[in-house]
């Protein structure tokens, strides 16, 4: 997660940072929202990944954390 203020040059920084990354071993996301809550963020992530997240933010949280441990579960 990267945060910071307007024109600080975090999208540029993103997107030279993606182009070095391996794209047959990596998936990255860039979700760029000002507004973004944690409740947004996890239901965000997961729709990105194909699947639907809970109402309750710490259902969410939980639906987040398992996702992100089976990809890592998948990959190794």
């Amino acid at each position: 997660m990267l945060t910071g203020e307007a024109g600080m040059g975090k999208t540029t920084m993103v997107r030279a940072f993606a182009k070095q990354l391996e794209s047959s071993l990596t998936h990255y996301e860039y979700i760029c929202d000002s507004a973004l809550t944690p409740k947004l963020f996890y239901r965000e992530v997961l729709e990105r990944l194909g699947m639907n997240g809970a109402s309750r933010r710490t259902v969410l949280k939980r639906q987040y954390q398992t996702c992100l441990l089976d990809l890592y579960e998948q990959d190794k």
